[in-house]
């Protein structure tokens, strides 16, 4: 059979969302199954959507954001196809910026947003009290979600324990953040 994934994705979305014209789009789409620290850029025009696992997005201040189905919110078909963009491209994979092992930058061609994902496992070079300890420099303001484990954030003025689940604003004049812990830690701030 050809393109088993896009027809198990029509199979799926029509038992969930039966009727809804987004099942059809879905086969316009591109579809991309992402491992473990791989990541994309999407730039505006670029209907997507998720079907399952964990996903960090991160967008810029906008006030167009449309939806194209596989919603009850209002769907602005004109809209859609004023502003979407209908060429193929390829995967948009986007390539890390390793600082330093533990910490990689994620950073599109826009001075929007950029990602930094720090890690820690348990075998990793523990410096203090044998607690892994990654650290990154703040140019802006951020926000940190903790997905797994848990980690002691400190900057220049203050701390703050973050456990999976829950996140924390930053602001710039923190500097230099220390992260001391094992897991995953999601940091989104500008560039």
């Amino acid at each position: 059979m050809r393109f088993p994934l896009e027809l198990a994705t029509v199979r799926d979305l029509a038992v969930a969302y039966p009727g809804d014209p987004g099942i059809v789009i879905s086969l316009l789409t591109n579809r991309v199954s992402l491992k473990r620290g791989e990541v994309l850029y999407l730039p505006a025009g670029n209907i997507h959507a998720y079907l399952l696992g964990l996903g960090i997005e991160l967008m810029a201040a906008s006030d167009n954001v449309l939806r194209g189905g596989l919603t009850p919110k209002h769907i602005d078909v004109d809209e859609l196809l004023d502003v979407l963009e209908f060429s193929p491209v390829p995967v948009p994979y986007l390539a890390p910026i390793v600082h330093t092992p533990g910490v990689s930058e994620y950073r599109p061609d826009v001075a929007d947003f950029a990602l930094v994902h720090i890690e820690a496992s348990a075998d990793a070079a523990a410096p203090v009290a044998g607690v892994p300890m990654r650290q990154f420099t703040l140019t802006g303001p951020g926000i940190a979600l903790c997905t797994a484990g848990g980690f002691l954030v400190a900057g220049a003025t203050a701390s703050v324990a973050l456990k999976r689940g829950e996140s924390v604003y930053i602001t710039p004049e923190e500097g230099t953040l220390t992260f001391a812990g094992v897991g995953d830690v999601f940091l989104a701030t500008t560039p």
